[in-house]
């Protein structure tokens, strides 16, 4: 879905500058709720004021709402099949490659520096070790939240005494 909406708003529609985005992605995955929600009221309300985030959301919310409330009257039944589990398989794999791609397509517009590399590789690092040896450890997402704000204010701390 983030790839899918930086192409859209940057890209093609030029709501939002690559830096509107970051910024804005940044703030959707540290605020409450889905990032594609916080990303849309945001844009909406950039290109349109508030009615623009009301219906921005409303646009995003919407067919998700209608298609999922059809697929729960008849979910016990489709998820007997043989092809659903089959094809639920070859989603998964489908959604790393989506995943793989959006890192890749979001890298591009960062500044490739020392801190970047060291953040990947240390979230990446984290990232391996916590799925290998404690898959069911739930809190990753918040360790490697806090790790890169602590990177990020000892880099701004860096960069700071090196521009003195």
């Amino acid at each position: 879905m983030i790839s899918l909406m930086q192409e859209e708003l940057v890209e093609k529609k030029k709501w939002l500058t690559q830096d509107d985005f970051f910024e804005m992605l940044i703030i959707s995955e540290s605020t409450p709720g889905p990032i594609s929600v916080n990303i849309a009221t945001y844009t909406g309300h950039k290109v349109a004021s508030y009615v623009g985030s009301v219906f921005s959301t409303l646009g995003l919310i919407t067919p998700s709402f209608i298609i999922i409330y059809i697929i729960s009257l008849f979910l016990q039944q489709v998820l007997q099949l043989k092809i659903v589990e089959a094809a639920f398989s070859g989603l998964k794999i489908g959604v790393m490659v989506i995943l793989i791609n959006t890192v890749f397509k979001l890298s591009k517009g960062i500044k490739k520096n020392k801190y970047f590399y060291i953040v990947f590789t240390l979230s990446l690092v984290t990232t391996l070790l916590f799925s290998i040896f404690l898959p069911s450890f739930s809190w990753i997402s918040l360790i490697l939240i806090c790790l890169g704000l602590v990177l990020g204010i000892v880099n701004a701390y860096i960069n700071k005494e090196e521009n003195k």
